[in-house]
């Protein structure tokens, strides 16, 4: 449970320093809005976030980085890279701590961003973890 709640804090570090560093925006302007959802042992986050403006070359880097996220040396690229936190957040969530992890990161219209995150927890006692 420790590892797993250290994990979420940096999923939540990572999202909202992307939000900040990339959407454009003084950070007096930016609004988040989160949602989770704990539903049969599947944790579930999104974080929408909005953007200055949308453009073509922001579309092409994050397809750019869904190609790098996909590679082997994501926990190397995570440990050393400075620019937008999703090779962190993978290498958190594809670990022996989450089961079946996905990592989903879009624009969307309005000039909107959207990450979504989800993993299987594996919960010892069911009764433990309401309590």
């Amino acid at each position: 449970p420790g590892r797993t709640l250290d994990g979420m804090v940096d999923l939540y570090c990572a999202c909202f320093e992307n939000a900040i560093e990339h959407s454009g925006l003084l950070i007096s302007d930016i609004q988040i809005d989160v949602d989770l959802k704990y539903q049969n042992g599947i944790f579930e986050l999104s974080i929408r976030n909005n953007i200055d403006n949308y453009s073509l070359e922001l579309e092409d880097r994050i397809s750019q980085i869904r190609n790098e996220i996909s590679k082997k040396d994501t926990r190397i690229k995570a440990q050393k890279e400075k620019g937008s936190g999703f090779h962190k957040i993978w290498s958190t969530i594809n670990s022996p701590h989450y089961k079946d992890p996905k990592l989903n990161f879009t624009y969307l219209e309005q000039c909107q961003f959207e990450v979504n995150v989800q993993y299987r927890i594996e919960v010892l006692d069911e009764q433990d973890a309401y309590n």
